[in-house]
């Protein structure tokens, strides 16, 4: 599903700007969320913890779910378990975060507030991702969208980090 395709009528055909409807909802998860960090609170480091989960777990959930969509193609499986690399993705984000937090920040006591809006970040993204409806497609369209996917997390995750002022 998306909001702007290919519509064919007879002969003529014209093509829009194609924005699935799941990309367009994280975009704007990511821009309310921020947004809302800046009007509440004073603290620019929530928003940039928030938009850096989201950007994390955007990157996770396209390669876990491609793969597993690559898997099912090619094995000719049905999609029982679809909403299991969501779920697999989403904790995989969730733990990296902290590892993260511990680790590049070096503070054996890490900021529990980072981590807690780290993991919104993440388990919005995989609620949205389970909510929104995919576009279904080859897997070549398969790949392509998870390629622009992991290029929009990580341009997630440099806004965050200019956020705190990390680069």
């Amino acid at each position: 599903m998306s909001i702007i395709g290919v519509r064919r009528e007879g002969l003529r055909r014209t093509v829009f700007v194609l924005v699935p409807l799941r990309v367009f909802a994280l975009c704007c998860l990511a821009l309310l969320g921020a947004s809302g960090y800046f009007v509440i609170s004073a603290r620019y480091d929530y928003a940039a913890h928030f938009v850096a989960g989201a950007g994390g777990g955007l990157i996770l959930l396209a390669v876990f779910t491609s793969a597993a969509a690559v898997l099912r193609v090619r094995r000719s499986l049905e999609p029982k378990t679809a909403d299991l690399p969501v779920v697999l993705a989403t904790l995989t984000a969730i733990g990296a975060g902290i590892g993260v937090e511990y680790l590049l920040f070096g503070d054996p006591s890490a900021d529990l507030l980072d981590i807690v809006h780290q993991s919104l970040g993440a388990a919005f993204v995989g609620l949205i991702w389970t909510l929104a409806p995919a576009v279904p497609g080859s897997v070549g369209r398969v790949l392509a969208r998870a390629s622009g996917l992991v290029v929009l997390g990580l341009v997630m995750i440099a806004m965050g980090a200019k956020f705190v002022s990390l680069f």
